[in-house]
C-alpha cells in the first residue's frame, strides 16, 4: 500500500497493518493529481492538490504521520496495481485510524449545520463512496474550507435517512453478513459510477469478494459479482427486486441485471403494499433443506433448489376471480417473510426460449406476492429450477443519445411544416408521442421508430416514406 508522508510529502510504499494512517473520501473533480503528476513540479498549478494538502494538514493536526489518497497513491496506468488497489479498498479504509469525508459543495457551520446542503451532497450519490461510509471505524466530515462539520456518530440519523442504511451497519465489530444480499444491494441502488463495469466492482468489500477486474466487459461485471456472492453465501434475496422499467417486457432474467433494480424504499407487492427491506427477515422453521444443492451457475443458466406451490390458482385470484398467474408460470417462495406472510415471486417457463426451454424467467417483474403463511414449508414442494442469468438482449432503460445521429425529415402542406427527428436508442427502441406515454417493442425490431412532434388532426397529406435502414443489437454471450 502506498502512503503519503504528511511531513515530506513523499509517498512511499508501505505495509499498513504496521501503520496509523488517516484516509481521504471525496468524490473526484477537474484536475485530481495522479500517482504520476505528483512526481511533477507542475502539480501545484492543479485544483486537487490543494485537497491533499488540507487532508494532510488535517492528519497533522490529529498526531497522524500517513494519510492515503485514491487519486495520487494507486498507479491506475498498472492494471495489476489498480485491481489489488480495488480488491483491498475495503481493507485498507476498514483499516485506517480515521477517514476525512470531504464535501466540497457542503458550506461550513454559520453557525448552524447545513443540512439541506449535506443531504443533497454528491457524495452520498457516488457508487465508491458506499464502502468509504461503512468500513472505516471512525468517519468525521469536512465542508468546503475543511472545517469539522460532523462525524458519522454525531450525524447518523441524517445518514440513514440520507442512504437507507441501518445506523446497526456503522455499529464497529457488526459483520455485514447480517444483512441480507439484497438489502445491501438496496443501498447501492441509487448510487451511481462513472464506468458500468464499476456498479459491480465498488461493492466487492461490501460482499467480501475478490475477484479479477475486466474493464470492457459491461454489465457482466455485475454477474459475476452475484455469482461469486453466491458462491459464499446461500442468500435467495438475491432474487428480491422489483422494477417497473422491467415489467416493460413479458420475461425478464430473475437474476437483476444490476444494482438499481433492489429499489431502495423496498419491494412493490400484488396488492399495492411496499416492503421495507429491513423488515424482510429470513423464515425460521423451514423444513430440513441440508441435502439440496446450492445455486450454481450452469449452461443452461443458474441453478437452485427452491419451494414452490403446486397450486396458486387456488388462493391468487384477480378482481374477477380469475387466476393471476398463467398455467406456464410458478410461484415460487423465496425463503423471507414480511411479517407474518411468505415473501413469493412468479416465475414463467414460456420465455425467450419458449415453454420447452430449460430456463424460467421473472414474470410480474415489477411486484412481489405476500402470501399467507401456513405451517411452515407447507405444501410447498422443493423442485430444481434453471432461472435465466442474463437476457438474450442488454436491456436498459431508454438511453438518450450522447450524439444525435442527424436523421431527419422536414414535412410541408398547406398548414404549416415540421420536422421528424428520428433517433436511436440501443439496446432499446422508444416509440412516443408528446402527451402520451412511451410505449416499447421487443426484438426482433421490424422498424426504426420516432420521436414526432404534435400534429394536427387534419390538414395533412398522406405520404408514403421509404427508407433502407440499419441498426445495431448488441447481444450478451
Amino acid at each position: 500500500m502506498r502512503l503519503l508522508n504528511v511531513h515530506n510529502l513523499r509517498i512511499e510504499s508501505r505495509d499498513p497493518s504496521a501503520q496509523i494512517y488517516a484516509i481521504l473520501s471525496h468524490t473526484w473533480g477537474d484536475e485530481e493529481v495522479t500517482f504520476q503528476e505528483f512526481q511533477d513540479a507542475g502539480k501545484h498549478s492543479k485544483k486537487g492538490y490543494k485537497k491533499i494538502l488540507d487532508c494532510c494538514s488535517q492528519a497533522r493536526e490529529d498526531g497522524i504521520d500517513w494519510v492515503w489518497v485514491d487519486t495520487c497513491c494507486i498507479d491506475k496506468t498498472s492494471s495489476a496495481e489498480l485491481s489489488e488497489a480495488i480488491n483491498s479498498m475495503y481493507a485498507w479504509y476498514q483499516g485506517s485510524a480515521v477517514c476525512y469525508v470531504f464535501l466540497e459543495e457542503v458550506p461550513p457551520l454559520a453557525p448552524h449545520f447545513p443540512e439541506a446542503e449535506f443531504r443533497k451532497a454528491r457524495w452520498f450519490t457516488r457508487g465508491w463512496c458506499l464502502q468509504e461510509l461503512i468500513a472505516p471505524v471512525k468517519v468525521d466530515f469536512f465542508a468546503k474550507d475543511w472545517t469539522d462539520i460532523g462525524t458519522r456518530w454525531s450525524l447518523e440519523e441524517t445518514i440513514t435517512e440520507v442512504t437507507g442504511i441501518p445506523g446497526t451497519a456503522f455499529d464497529e465489530g457488526v459483520s455485514l453478513r447480517r444483512f441480507s444480499i439484497a438489502q445491501k444491494m438496496s443501498w447501492a441502488s441509487q448510487r451511481k459510477t462513472s464506468r458500468k463495469e464499476d456498479e459491480a466492482y465498488c461493492l466487492l468489500g461490501i460482499f467480501n469478494i475478490n475477484m479479477p477486474l475486466i474493464y470492457g466487459e459491461g454489465v457482466n461485471a455485475f454477474r459475476r459479482l452475484l455469482s461469486e456472492i453466491l458462491k459464499k453465501h446461500e442468500d435467495y434475496s438475491f432474487l428480491l427486486w422489483t422494477t417497473a422499467a422491467a415489467y416493460l417486457h413479458d420475461s425478464f432474467p430473475p437474476v437483476a441485471l444490476k444494482p438499481e433494480f433492489f429499489q431502495r424504499h423496498g419491494l412493490s407487492t400484488w396488492n399495492g403494499e411496499t416492503c421495507a427491506y429491513q423488515e424482510i427477515k429470513f423464515a425460521r422453521g423451514l423444513p430440513d433443506l441440508a441435502s439440496r444443492n446450492p445455486p450454481q451457475l450452469t449452461s443452461r443458466g443458474l441453478q437452485v433448489e427452491m419451494l414452490v406451490h403446486p397450486n396458486p390458482d387456488a388462493f391468487l385470484k384477480d378482481d374477477d376471480g380469475e387466476p393471476v398467474l398463467d398455467d406456464t408460470m410458478l410461484l415460487v417462495f423465496t425463503e423471507f417473510m414480511y411479517r407474518d406472510k411468505l415473501v413469493c415471486i412468479a416465475l414463467d417457463k414460456d420465455g425467450w426460449g419458449g415453454r420447452h426451454s430449460p430456463m424460467f424467467w421473472r414474470s410480474f417483474s415489477n411486484q412481489v406476492f405476500l402470501v399467507e403463511a401456513e405451517p411452515m414449508g407447507e405444501p410447498y414442494e422443493l423442485r430444481k429450477l434453471y432461472l435465466a442469468a442474463h437476457h438474450i438482449y442488454e436491456w436498459s432503460e431508454v438511453e438518450p443519445l450522447r450524439k444525435p445521429p442527424g436523421l431527419r425529415l422536414h414535412l410541408s402542406s398547406k398548414c404549416g411544416s415540421a420536422t421528424i427527428n428520428f433517433m436511436r436508442s440501443i439496446p432499446q427502441i422508444q416509440f412516443s408521442i408528446p402527451g402520451q406515454p412511451p410505449t416499447y417493442n421487443p426484438p426482433p425490431w421490424s422498424r426504426l421508430e420516432c420521436l414526432m412532434p404534435d400534429f394536427p388532426d387534419s390538414g395533412w397529406d398522406n405520404l408514403l416514406l421509404q427508407f433502407k435502414l440499419s441498426y445495431l443489437i448488441k447481444s450478451v454471450i
